[in-house]
């Protein structure tokens, strides 16, 4: 299972928390979702099916994978990978003042550490489960990504960074999600 985070918004330039609020890639995000199918080409990524959240700046993020490593698969747009609900911290600067209350999981209409990782690994499972896939991409968000690390390893923390496209991997096997390696940074593959 191959999960990218999706290219640059002018919301992440801005260093705005998006949560579910529906930004589209800029043109930098663009050229990031290319260079991460580049990336992917070059180590020989393989995929059988790709999923990505609702949201415009993942599902075009996942279009341009596809189209570009001619995969030609139809995308399935899956709720348990959208980005977290951050409730009243949506569209605030992105902060250590900000972020502290989110992590404590404090304020109104903010989706939790435990309902996050909940949701993303019974996504996970939905798939492992009732599909015949080997090889999956997803495509989401930054904390959607965070929070399956975070279920799987307890000493992970959300304050860790994650670029935009970066390259999650983890792998099914012997009846058990493992990580395989985080926040992979495309460009220092391309470069």
């Amino acid at each position: 299972i191959c999960f990218i985070r999706h290219g640059e918004t002018d919301e992440n330039l801005k260093r705005h928390v998006q949560g579910r609020k529906d930004f589209p890639l800029n043109n930098n995000g663009k050229m990031q979702a290319h260079q991460v199918a580049k990336a992917l080409q070059n180590m020989n990524y393989q995929f059988d099916a790709i999923y990505s959240s609702p949201l415009s700046r993942a599902y075009e993020t996942a279009q341009i994978i596809n189209n570009d490593l001619e995969l030609n698969l139809n995308i399935k747009k899956d709720f348990a990978f959208i980005e977290r609900d951050f409730g009243i911290y949506e569209g605030m600067e992105v902060s250590k003042e900000n972020f502290d209350p989110i992590l404590k999981n404090i304020g109104q209409g903010l989706e939790t550490s435990d309902e996050i990782e909940d949701r993303v690994s019974s996504g996970i499972f939905e798939i492992i489960n009732n599909t015949n896939y080997q090889n999956v991409l997803i495509v989401a968000h930054s904390h959607t990504i965070k929070a399956l690390i975070a279920y799987l390893d307890k000493n992970y923390s959300y304050y860790s960074p994650m670029v935009n496209c970066a390259i999650n991997n983890f792998k099914y096997e012997n009846n058990e999600l493992k990580i395989v390696e985080y926040n992979i940074d495309p460009k220092k593959i391309v470069s």
